[in-house]
């Protein structure tokens, strides 16, 4: 790639001059770029999440955020794997295990999760009851059950002629599950950032969020972990991100 090109690209990405800067001070942290410490965050909050939701979330374009990941990987910071066709992103040490990972990316499908929501909602709906929250239909309700099933998030009861649906404790389950690798993820984190000269620290809220507090370009910002991620993504995708734009799927 002739160099104008390689720093016209880097322009674009929001890789230009400060981290030339940059590189007079190793090491750097791949998170001192603001963009890359967004889509950080973004995974921490919505992790297994596919380029396209991560650009639609951050208003970002696909080749900002591909960029963007690639350094992140690279840097040890983020890890992908192939779900249902998709490569999908998700913060290193995060989460462990096929079975939480899949239930990470399908509850951030539209769909899918407000048929789960929907569940929670109106426990015993039939299919008929559950088809109203969406605007696909009954094929779109049918398939999105199926995969809830499948999940073992929901468990169909027949009554009669009817089948019911209501939700299992499956969420619950892969929280407590999940609870001691989220520690093990803290951890793991700050000896990264320590390791990048980040000065981190960790302060809890009153919602038990974790939030590591660091030092990028002089100024104090802080990266936020949820107690309970996949509660979290279940509750709040739908709603609105950062910039108050709804995350699109």
């Amino acid at each position: 790639m002739p160099k104008r090109m390689g720093e016209a690209l880097k322009q674009i990405v929001g890789e230009g001059a400060d981290e030339k800067g940059e590189e007079k001070r190793r090491p750097v942290s791949v998170l001192m770029n603001p963009n890359r410490l967004r889509i950080f965050q973004f995974l921490c909050n919505f992790p297994c999440s596919h380029q396209k939701r991560i650009a639609s979330g951050l208003e970002l374009s696909n080749p900002t955020v591909r960029w963007h990941i690639q350094k992140l990987i690279l840097s040890g910071y983020v890890k992908g794997k192939v779900v249902s066709g998709r490569t999908i992103y998700y913060p290193a040490e995060m989460i462990s295990g096929d079975r939480a990972i899949e239930a990470f990316y399908w509850m951030g499908d539209r769909d899918v999760n407000l048929l789960f929501r929907a569940v929670l909602e109106r426990q015993g709906s039939t299919i008929e009851d559950l088809t109203a929250a969406l605007d696909g239909g009954r094929s779109k309700a049918r398939s999105g059950l199926a995969t809830l099933e499948r999940l073992g998030m929901i468990v169909p009861v027949v009554d009669g002629r009817f089948k019911r649906y209501f939700p299992t404790d499956e969420v619950s389950s892969i929280e407590s599950q999940n609870r001691k690798r989220l520690r093990q993820f803290k951890r793991f984190l700050m000896k990264k950032l320590e390791g990048d000269r980040l000065s981190p620290e960790v302060h809890m809220s009153r919602s038990r969020e974790a939030e590591i507090h660091v030092m990028i370009g002089g100024r104090r910002t802080s990266l936020k972990i949820p107690p309970e991620p996949l509660t979290r993504v279940i509750t709040s995708f739908g709603e609105t991100d950062e910039s108050g734009k709804e995350i699109e799927d």
